[in-house]
């Protein structure tokens, strides 16, 4: 492919390789993508990445949904340099690495995405380089664009997961089924799996999964994996006018149990579920809504 996220594809593998000669470890690459937009992808990736940061892991998400990169918005922060500036003005990963709440980090993608498809040799090698150099990450997010073009196909390819992000209306589930075909033609050997967003119970998710995957089964002749759902939740809603994540602001609310959940299912560890989340975790959260104060 010769598309505009082919480069940056390329650079995340060579990190990724790097990263496992230098630590034995391989850093866990999972794409979220949608078939549509509008489904809350971006707000997922950014609360699935504060769930795995809180079981353990080192998390990073790079916002790679060229020309409505929102990663940012989510979280209330106006990053002043983004990929642009490491392609072009020799920045590195670490200089526009933006700190999340909860410990995350977000790599602004911005106009600097976009581009990746004049990249000369020099360039790409540089760029793969910085990614090389990328410090205590285990687990990388990438918050594609929706719908299918060249680009999401190409981070879906580059990911070891991929995680699709549908609702319960007929035009979601069409969409994410259109999704799936065409990554399943191109790269056939994509691990996909499934999450509901904005459903009113466990059992519309469920009736909605087996919808989508029904359909995949008889004319796809591949199995989906349903990784979970996330109830239509009004914190989310106010979360997001706030501009704060909702598992940062409402820990406890149902959306916040539903990510849990599905992070727990990723990992394969158990919840740690407790009402209160003591002093490293208050002091957590504290600190991240001060900084948006400032």
């Amino acid at each position: 492919m010769t598309d505009q996220a082919e480069k940056l594809r390329v650079s995340i593998e060579e990190y990724r390789r790097k990263k496992q000669a230098k630590l034995d470890k391989q850093i866990k690459v999972i794409a979220i993508t949608s078939g549509k937009g509008g489904v809350g992808k971006t707000n997922f990736s950014v609360n699935l990445a504060i769930s795995l940061q809180e079981l353990g892991n080192n998390v990073v998400v790079l916002d790679a949904d060229l020309g409505m990169a929102n990663v940012d918005v989510i979280i209330g922060v106006v990053p002043k340099l983004n990929m642009s500036d490491v392609i072009f003005n020799n920045k590195s990963i670490e200089d526009i690495i933006i700190s999340g709440p909860m410990g995350i980090k977000i790599i602004p993608g911005g106009s600097g995405i976009e581009g990746l498809s004049n990249l000369n040799d020099d360039q790409r090698k540089s760029l793969a380089d910085k990614f090389s150099n990328l410090k205590d990450t285990d687990i990388l997010i990438i918050d594609t664009g929706a719908g299918i073009s060249k680009n999401v196909l190409s981070f879906i390819a580059t990911s070891d997961e991929v995680i699709i992000v549908t609702t319960p209306e007929p035009t979601s589930i069409t969409d994410a089924y259109s999704l799936i075909k065409v990554a399943l033609r191109y790269i056939p050997r994509s691990k996909l799996h499934i999450v509901v967003n904005r459903v009113s119970n466990d059992r519309e998710a469920s009736l909605t999964y087996q919808r989508l995957g029904s359909a995949v089964k008889s004319f796809l002749k591949r199995d989906i994996n349903y990784l979970g759902y996330i109830i239509d939740d009004l914190k989310v809603r106010k979360s997001v006018m706030e501009q704060v994540p909702f598992k940062v602001a409402y820990p406890d609310t149902s959306a916040s149990r539903c990510i849990d959940e599905i992070a727990s299912a990723i990992t394969g560890l158990p919840l740690p579920y407790k009402r209160y989340g003591g002093v490293k975790d208050f002091v957590a959260k504290v600190a991240f809504l001060f900084s948006k104060m400032e």
